[in-house]
């Protein structure tokens, strides 16, 4: 309300876009879900080398992009994805990568999240992340359409939100660190399939949006 808004057509001929983010010399950054990463820069468009591997299949493939609070002086940047199983690539899960953004290329990336357990689900990855003003990284799961298995258990990485170190590290005041049993990273749970993040910095709070089931959608505080 009392705002006017403009359509500006920025990028043609995409595939399947997931994610967008912008870094502070007005390079654009988005994802494509078959598992492709471009910037665009002006009237150029790249492609960036070095991605990992994805299943793209139903709701996976390339999914989120953010970059780094300090990416003008350390290039790094996030990637979640869903990760095939190394033994069984019909089971699949959600998995955060990271590296160095080195001109057109992500170098020494590897992955510094990676859920548990596997599922031979192709839904439900959530995917979301976002930084707080104390750089900590939050990581949406989902339940990979399990909502009955996983949500409400401590013992799994699935239909939570995660808190981490920037690099993947578990902060030790997490609220289930020492909770025995418990998946140190978890931060809530109780989620069904969390695609949306959003972080107020003015009030310290973050906000979810969660896919119901035909319905009953959800925003929540976290």
């Amino acid at each position: 309300e009392g705002m006017q808004l403009k359509l500006e057509l920025v990028v043609e001929n995409a595939d399947s876009p997931w994610a967008i983010t912008q870094s502070n010399d007005g390079r654009l950054f988005y994802t494509d879900k078959s598992g492709k990463l471009f910037f665009k820069l002006g009237e150029v468009i790249q492609e960036i080398m070095g991605l990992p591997l994805v299943k793209y299949k139903g709701q996976g493939g390339l999914m989120d992009v953010i970059l780094h609070p300090d990416f003008d002086n350390n290039k790094r940047i996030y990637l979640s994805y869903s990760k095939p199983n190394p033994d069984d690539d019909n089971y699949s899960t959600t998995a955060i990568f990271s590296g160095i953004l080195d001109g057109n290329a992500i170098i020494n990336g590897e992955d510094i999240f990676v859920a548990e357990p596997y599922v031979s689900s192709n839904v439900h990855y959530g995917s979301r992340m976002i930084f707080d003003i104390n750089a900590f990284l939050f990581v949406s799961i989902g339940e990979r359409g399990k909502r009955d298995d996983y949500p409400q258990k401590l013992d799994n990485h699935l239909g939570k939100i995660h808190r981490l170190n920037d690099d993947g590290t578990v902060p030790m005041d997490n609220p289930f660190y020492y909770t025995p049993y418990a998946i140190k990273s978890i931060y809530s749970y109780g989620h069904r399939n969390p695609q949306g993040l959003c972080y107020d910095s003015v009030t310290n709070k973050i906000y979810d949006n969660e896919h119901g089931p035909r319905g009953g959608d959800e925003v929540n505080l976290i």
